[in-house]
């Protein structure tokens, strides 16, 4: 009963943490359904930063090289290579998209790492990173 009133006071004066709140709550009757969702309203919002963005006219210029895993459905790799290469063109970047079959992504993988010479960018799927 002394940690209620206790509970209570430190509320009362705008001095309670959020443990505190939840002891409260409960020992008020509160669910803990009600006290997450009481919570969450309280956070604060993050505010995402803006990306920078490139003056208009601009470009980015220089060149892309992608090694990217085929898809089952053939039409998917041409719509992702028009996808790459739109982007390419808005950008002002020569983009060179390769996709290869997911056996052959694995032996292109290690061999770019061991060499330190390979495409800008590799797709890596599951858990093959570690590879």
């Amino acid at each position: 009963m002394n940690e209620q009133k206790d509970l209570i006071k430190r509320y009362s004066a705008g001095k309670l943490s959020r443990r505190d709140f939840i002891k409260f709550a409960l020992a008020s009757g509160a669910s803990v359904a009600g006290i997450a969702s009481v919570l969450s309203a309280c956070a604060p919002e993050p505010t995402p930063e803006p990306a920078p963005a490139a003056p208009s006219g601009s470009s980015l210029g220089g060149e892309l090289s992608m090694k990217l895993r085929a898809a089952f459905i053939p039409q998917g790799n041409e719509v992702l290579k028009a996808i790459i290469e739109d982007w390419g063109a808005k950008n002002g970047v020569k983009v060179n998209v390769d996709i290869v079959s997911m056996n052959d992504l694995q032996t292109i993988t290690a061999t770019a790492a061991e060499t330190g010479a390979g495409p800008d960018i590799v797709e890596i799927n599951q858990g093959s990173a570690h590879l």
